[in-house]
């Protein structure tokens, strides 16, 4: 699940046209590709179970705390207030269980802005 939130974070939706466009610019811009972002990332494995907890995110991936530092915007985490009204208008039902899953992919995320800054 926090591959999932790394992957968001990355805008990556495991679509080869994305990967396409990055190969072709580099190429164009005759540079080598591979050394610049390093070993290819694998798209996350979503299990159907865990469906639920990604639609959740997803309905609420625009609700996040942050701070702004000079000329950057700092993300803190999701704004739970703002995502608990999310997730309703979504017309969501979220157990514990799957809220646990949410905040994984969360912390997820979060780790991939802070390996990003």
């Amino acid at each position: 699940m926090k591959a999932a939130g790394a992957a968001w974070v990355r805008g990556s939706s495991g679509s080869p046209s994305r990967e396409d466009d990055a190969q072709a610019d580099a190429e164009y811009l005759g540079l080598d590709i591979e050394a610049l972002l390093g070993a290819k990332e694998e798209t996350p494995e979503i299990w159907p179970w865990q469906m639920t907890a990604v639609e959740g995110f997803l309905a609420i991936c625009t609700q996040w705390r942050t701070l702004a530092i000079k000329d950057r915007v700092v993300p803190l985490g999701l704004d739970y207030g703002a995502a608990q009204a999310g997730i309703q208008l979504a017309g969501l039902s979220i157990d514990p269980a799957t809220w646990s899953d949410i905040t994984t992919i969360e912390q997820g995320a979060m780790a991939e802005f802070r390996r990003t800054m």
